[in-house]
Order: C-alpha cells, then structure tokens, then sequence
C-alpha cells in the first residue's frame, strides 16, 4: 500500500460524535499507517478532532495534493482553526469541503456558521472562499474586515493543545 496514489474512504457516522459507533481517525487509519506517494484523498462521513486532522494529513499524506472532505463532523475543535492549521502545514493543489456549508460540523456538532452570513449565496461564496485561502493564502475569510490579518492564527491556537507551544510563540 505504500505506492497508493488515490484513495477515497465512505465511512458511516451514527449517533453522536460521541458515540461509540462513530468511526475515529484511529479505526481508519492506523496508527503506523503512511502513504508517502498518495496525491489524491477523499474523505467521507468521518468524525475526528479538529487538531488530529490538520495533523494526521501532512503526517501520513506527505504528497497530497487534491483533498476533498465531505459531511466531516469535528468531535472538538472548530473549521477556522483547521482551515488555518491547513493552511500552513499543507501545499494543496486544491481543496473540496463539501456541497454546501451546513456539511461542515464542529464544536460536537453544531453546524459551522458565522455571524456574517444570512443568505445562501454568501454561504457558497465562503465555502469557496475557505477553500481558495488554504490552497492560495490570502486574508482568513472568517475574519471581520476590522481585524488584522495576522489574528487569523489565533483560530488555530483554539484547537491546538500544546499548550508549551503556545507559550514559545507561532506555531508554523
């Protein structure tokens, strides 16, 4: 399996993100498990923590190139700071969240929304718009326009645990 290039696991959620019929990263990936020569990855119906995922892709997909996540519920964690995590721990020639953004989950399930969207097409626009940021950089889209660009990094030390890390300055 070490020559993979493509891969694309339909994994069933059920029940809570709590729940112990919910597939974990654990269960589908083990734990020695790296594929060094895989560009291709889609991942559907899965739950995992929000810092798990921003470090098991670069981790164990070290070539990924082409990501599609779709109906992905974060256990813990929000989508800001998995898009920024994203955004600098992977080179993705592009990125796919979904057909539309009530797909993203997050914080235990509550459906990722921002205080800024009301109408459908701004929905759509930002999907694409997160998208863009972790393939092409750019100004975090979930940030109000009076915030500086640099506090986009803050949505990352919300789900990082290193808390040492933390303390000793960015992350990246």
């Amino acid at each position: 399996m070490k020559h993979l290039k493509r891969l694309g696991p339909g994994l069933s959620v059920e029940g809570s993100p709590n729940s112990d019929t919910c597939d974990t990263y654990e269960q589908v990936f083990p734990q020695e498990g790296r594929w060094p020569q895989l560009v291709d990855l889609e991942i559907v119906d899965f739950a995992i923590g929000g810092y798990q995922l921003v470090c098991m892709l670069p981790r164990r997909f070290p070539k990924l190139q082409r990501l599609c996540l779709y109906d992905i519920e974060l256990v813990n964690g929000s989508w800001e700071g998995v898009i920024e995590g994203m955004r600098h721990t992977m080179n993705l020639e592009s990125l796919s969240l979904g057909y539309a953004l009530e797909d993203l989950k997050h914080r235990c399930g509550a459906p990722f929304k921002t205080a800024i969207l009301d109408y459908s097409d701004a929905k759509d626009k930002l999907l694409n718009e997160l998208e863009d940021y972790v393939v092409s950089g750019g100004r975090h889209p979930c940030l109000p326009t009076n915030v500086p660009a640099e506090e986009a990094e803050s949505f990352w030390w919300d789900i990082c645990p290193l808390q040492e890390e933390r303390r000793e300055g960015s992350y990246f």
